[in-house]
């Protein structure tokens, strides 16, 4: 019997009175992913329908509750831009554009993500279309973490914003404001996703 043999029994040896350890942290781990499981499954996705306010291109309204079309951004309201070379305010053309698309429709969102002001991120659907798609694909917002195959057809068929010269939505804030209500793209942190989810079985275990 060679040293390596030995040394290898002797390895294995050592390390038997680990495995309990072994088991203790696999049965930590599964339990861990147990209670997050549970935690998403109680963030459920939020649903608004009914009537609402375009706030700008890429903001509703539902009577008191603000939200933000998710994976798009649009100019701020009092945002300019150039088009066929003339000033032109971009904000209100996107959100006008946006009023085009829901003419007074009912708005159907849904979506579980928030931003880091609490809104809902969401996408919306009017008569079976969805908006955050054909902002983007219309030309009056951005991609933004979602569309990016929609912002290049609009791009290369010059619509919207693509007429002529605009400020990134984000890089415009910068300038102006800082980093503004604004800015969809800042999903909620994982400590803020628990923070919600304990809300939420709290208000389950109220009910019962």
């Amino acid at each position: 019997m060679t040293y390596r043999q030995n040394a290898g029994r002797a390895g294995s040896r050592q390390s038997r009175p680990s495995r309990p350890l072994e088991y203790a942290i696999a049965a930590a781990f599964l339990i861990a992913l147990a209670v997050l499981a549970a935690a998403l499954a109680a963030v459920s996705t939020d649903s608004l329908s009914g009537k609402a306010v375009v706030v700008d291109g890429d903001s509703l309204q539902f009577g008191n509750q603000k939200v933000r079309l998710e994976g798009i951004d649009a100019p701020e309201f009092t945002q300019t831009c150039t088009i066929a070379g003339q000033a032109a305010e971009c904000g209100k053309l996107a959100r006008t554009h946006l009023r085009n698309l829901i003419a007074g429709r009912p708005v159907e969102c849904s979506g579980w993500q928030t931003d880091k002001y609490d809104r809902p991120l969401v996408r919306c659907t009017v008569g079976g279309t969805e908006l955050n798609a054909a902002m983007v694909r219309d030309g009056w917002a951005v991609a933004f973490g979602d569309f990016e195959l929609e912002e290049a057809e609009a791009r290369n068929a010059s619509r919207g914003l693509w007429q002529g010269e605009f400020a990134e939505p984000r890089d415009w804030r910068r300038e102006h404001a800082g980093e503004s209500a604004g800015d969809a793209g800042h999903f909620v942190a994982i400590g803020d996703l628990f923070a919600k989810a304990g809300r939420r079985i709290v208000e389950w275990t109220a009910k019962w």
